[in-house]
């Protein structure tokens, strides 16, 4: 069965924003949308904690014990984000040239 990634914006607020979830369900987006219109809980699992900085992390390395899984009340979702499969690897590539960008700049400085 194919694993699909999404972000999952939920009504639960840290420090006045939406909390969003990032991980793989084996839904489809139909099969997701029809899933957001019942009762029973969506599951995702392989979660992804994003930083601020932009660094990826599993959930589970600053929840332990934690099995990086989270069931969501679908009365709770505000939106549902789907992402490409290959994600992070935009996220690495999109990470190695900021760094680029930043040694350039400090390399000018340097003269």
């Amino acid at each position: 069965m194919k694993n699909h990634w999404y972000v999952i914006t939920t009504t639960e607020l840290n420090e006045k924003s939406n909390k969003q979830y990032i991980g793989i369900s084996t839904l489809d987006e139909a099969e997701m949308v029809q899933a957001l219109g019942k009762s029973t809980p969506i599951a995702l699992e392989g979660l992804i904690y994003v930083s601020i900085g932009g660094e990826t992390k599993n959930y589970s390395d600053d929840w332990e014990p934690h099995p990086n899984r989270i069931f969501i009340n679908p009365r709770h979702i505000i939106s549902v984000l789907p992402l490409k499969e290959d994600w992070l690897e935009y996220n690495k590539s999109w990470d190695a040239s900021f760094m680029k960008r930043v040694e350039d700049f400090f390399n000018t400085l340097k003269g």
